[in-house]
């Protein structure tokens, strides 16, 4: 087993089974840890700033210091090396706030956020992660078998996926009506689920809201400003999110034509308005099964 020490706004990228990417002092940091499995590639990089443009001298001096540069950087690498984006898997760890000037501009969230943005646009998913909090962080690549854990302290683990098993149900809901928006919740929350709710107004403010938490499911119009309904799904499916979190429609606009493109485009339900609680209540539980608790 070789170790390779990925220092700070550093990135490398292996192809040998016996080398093990490792990184240290992930605090407001973003470490990101790539994978392909297929051509046996791993990556990792270490960034510190989450944009480049503020600093595009030292961007072009070492582009592994800011997540934009250092993402695009880490990716080339990896297709270099024979990886393919639809094989990836993907899992960061870092940004935290820590005790210093940076929880002044809070560097640690929007470092994670940056990551979870410039991944999307790519169209990769993160398959996990340990982010947040006041601890700093090291995180280890095992090339050969892509399996990846986190240190936190003396306490190792492997980044989180998103459970499934939690009876906190989290929801988006996506509709240009705050009344309707507000109708949604309480058929909800009155159906018998615990929950929490995420809201948005259009398809754009959706996407802004997934980066920052992943819901469980997601229930959206689709007639409204900005981006519509179909074009939220368009880019949901895009992103391959269409195939790990459900989307339940809820749209007066019922034509059978409308309804079969858009389950063409993965919605798992659709709910005509104006809708009863029963028939929510009906989609919910088809769509995330055994998840109320009364």
């Amino acid at each position: 087993m070789s170790m390779q020490i990925v220092g700070i706004s550093d990135c490398k990228v292996s192809k040998d089974p016996d080398d093990v990417l490792l990184t240290y002092a992930l605090g407001s940091c973003v470490g990101v840890a790539i994978h392909d499995p297929v051509a046996g590639v791993g990556g990792l990089l270490h960034y510190m700033l989450p944009d480049a443009s503020l600093q595009p001298a030292k961007a072009a001096e070492n582009p592994c210091m800011f997540a934009d540069t250092g993402i695009a950087l880490l990716l080339e690498r990896a297709a270099r090396h024979g990886a393919s984006r639809g094989r990836l898997t993907v899992r960061i760890a870092g940004g935290a706030q820590m005790v210093s000037g940076a929880e002044v501009f809070q560097i640690g969230r929007r470092n994670s956020l940056a990551a979870r943005k410039l991944l999307w646009k790519e169209g990769l998913i993160i398959a996990g992660e340990a982010t947040g909090g006041e601890v700093s962080r090291t995180l280890r690549l095992e090339v050969a078998t892509g399996r990846i854990t986190v240190k936190e302290g003396s306490l190792a683990h492997p980044p989180e996926e998103p459970s499934r098993s939690s009876p906190m149900l989290n929801t988006l809901i996506v509709d240009d009506s705050p009344l309707t928006r507000s109708l949604i919740r309480r058929v909800i929350d009155r159906a018998g689920y615990a929950a929490e709710h995420v809201e948005a107004s259009d398809g754009r403010q959706a996407i802004s809201r997934l980066l920052e938490r992943r819901p469980d499911v997601i229930l959206t119009d689709i007639n409204m400003p900005v981006m519509d309904g179909e074009q939220l799904l368009n880019e949901l499916r895009r992103t391959g999110v269409i195939h790990s979190i459900p989307v339940i429609v809820i749209s007066t606009d019922a034509t059978r034509e409308r309804i079969d493109r858009l389950l063409a485009l993965g919605a798992t339900g659709y709910i005509s308005k104006p809708f009863t609680p029963e028939n929510l209540r009906a989609e919910l539980d088809r769509a995330i099964p055994n998840r109320r608790i009364a």
